[in-house]
């Protein structure tokens, strides 16, 4: 009786101790990690230009007072001036860039002439 009795406190002092070491591993952390913020421009097409397909590669260009949506070489449209503002101050914020950011389109709202467009770095499945 002794043994058997024996046997059972380490069992069970066993699986005490299995079930608390599980328990620590799986403890969630302290401080979760930010949700990544993600940027996204409304830029205004010009009206005689297409939408273009949502993912598609494009550029953003700061010119004097604007900065201009550029489909390769071709102007295609401009950012929107509620957005104009924070535009420029993350082109300031980065002075590497030198006025010239490649940006994908995020969305695409073709009855108003209107695509948003975010940083390609961003973008989730970004090339």
């Amino acid at each position: 009786m002794g043994d058997d009795f024996i046997v059972k406190i380490k069992d069970h002092y066993n699986r005490k101790i299995t079930k608390s070491l599980a328990d620590y591993v799986r403890q969630p952390p302290l401080f979760r990690p930010r949700a990544k913020e993600r940027i996204a421009y409304p830029c205004k097409l010009n009206d005689t230009c297409e939408a273009p397909a949502v993912g598609r590669c494009l550029t953003l260009r700061v010119i004097g007072d604007s900065i201009e949506l550029l489909d390769q070489h071709r102007v295609i449209g401009f950012i929107g001036q509620e957005a104009y503002q924070d535009a420029v101050d993350d082109f300031k914020a980065n002075p590497d860039c030198q006025g010239v950011v490649t940006v994908q389109v995020a969305s695409v709202f073709e009855d108003v002439k209107r695509v948003d467009v975010s940083p390609s770095s961003e973008v989730e499945g970004g090339n």
